[in-house]
């Protein structure tokens, strides 16, 4: 049967009141401010509270502003810019779908620095990753208390895959001075020694000032 459609282009809110600023698409200018933020380590949260700070700052009329969603977006507007942001530059948020990107990030990297800097491997369905950069391989070589104490500093659920971060310290005049950091999905002791056996990898025979190389057994100390 023939028929005839007609469209009537109304908004279907009120547009005369100051409500209405809300459903207005953040502004380009906004998006590009969130993604700065982001880039220097703010959370959604955080580079929301930013920009409302901002406003407050620079408009007379901030109460107005604060309700017009070009100028000021909803959280879950910044928390999907966010994540969209990390997948470009960072790869897929979920590790089973990031597995392979990361490791094309730590060869990058090691190709970088011209040196093995860190490794991952995979143990069943628990990842291990470690990191000793070229400063924390001085560490071990030159820093006198390295072979007799080490300090293992432990975070968890940094990240929605609830990753294990393990930083390993060892004092000095000026403070205490990286050894390397273990990154795992889980805190089994098998999981762990894979992670320390992969820090010996890295370092290799100057690991602790040589306890690694059979001159010394291992630190004297490990505070935990």
């Amino acid at each position: 049967m023939p028929c005839e459609v007609k469209l009537t282009l109304n908004h279907n809110h009120s547009i005369d009141s100051a409500a209405s600023l809300k459903y207005r698409k953040p502004s380009h200018e906004v998006q590009e401010t969130l993604i700065s933020l982001f880039q220097k380590g703010h959370s959604p949260a955080s580079a929301l509270q930013c920009i409302k700070t901002d406003i407050q700052l620079n408009h007379s009329d901030y109460p107005l502003v604060l309700g017009d969603r070009s100028q000021c977006p909803d959280y879950k507007f910044c928390y999907n810019l966010y994540r969209k942001t990390l997948e470009k530059d960072y790869g897929p948020m979920d590790f089973n779908e990031g597995k392979e990107f990361l490791q094309q990030r730590l060869l990058k990297y090691n190709t970088e620095v011209r040196n093995v800097c860190c490794k991952m491997v995979m143990k069943d369905a628990d990842y291990i990753i470690c990191i000793c950069s070229s400063l924390m391989k001085k560490v071990h070589m030159c820093e006198e208390m390295a072979p007799e104490m080490v300090f293992i500093d432990s975070t968890g659920s940094l990240d929605h895959n609830g990753s294990r971060v393990f930083v390993l310290l060892t004092p000095s005049a000026c403070g205490g001075l990286p050894l390397g950091i273990i990154v795992t999905s889980s805190e089994s002791c098998e999981v762990l020694q894979i992670g320390f056996q992969l820090l010996k990898e890295i370092v290799g025979k100057d690991i602790l000032g040589g306890g690694g190389g059979g001159n010394i057994d291992g630190p004297h100390v490990f505070f935990y």
